[in-house]
């Protein structure tokens, strides 16, 4: 079932180039039905802050796997903050802080930046989905 009214923004955030795990959310968001806006690798905040405005998009997905998404989210958020946007859910995943780090304090780093669910290295897409459809209030019974 086509889920029209339902589109996710998707983009690897920052100077990263790591597409592989941004192809496969693509795919499968757009098989259980969603409209993917797919803005690719190495996406600038700005960018996202554009494009959920432009398409008015229903909710956001942000990964970054190359070391630096406390600064690329951080001004993310407040580009959003600045541009008084009321912004839809935003999820967060990927290889967030080094391995050495305490993944509870990574997670509330993000959470109080103003990320709804932020997802560690590992975590199945079929999770975020999960999180995506009970966030938006899709019934089960729409795939």
């Amino acid at each position: 079932m086509q889920l029209q009214n339902y589109k996710i923004l998707i983009g690897v955030i920052g100077e990263d180039i790591h597409e592989t795990g941004n192809k496969i959310i693509a795919q499968i968001l757009e098989h259980d039905g969603f409209e993917v806006i797919n803005l690719g690798i190495q996406v600038s905040p700005s960018s996202f802050v554009e494009h959920a405005k432009k398409d008015d998009v229903t909710a956001i997905i942000v990964s970054s796997l190359y070391g630096k998404a406390k600064e690329d989210c951080k001004h993310l958020m407040k580009l959003f903050q600045e541009d008084s946007l009321f912004h839809p859910p935003i999820y967060l995943g990927g290889y967030l802080a080094s391995p050495q780090e305490n993944w509870k304090d990574v997670e509330n780093f993000f959470l109080n930046l103003g990320f709804t669910r932020v997802y560690k290295p590992g975590t199945p897409i079929e999770k975020t989905i999960a999180d995506l459809r009970e966030d938006l209030m899709i019934p089960y019974e729409t795939f």
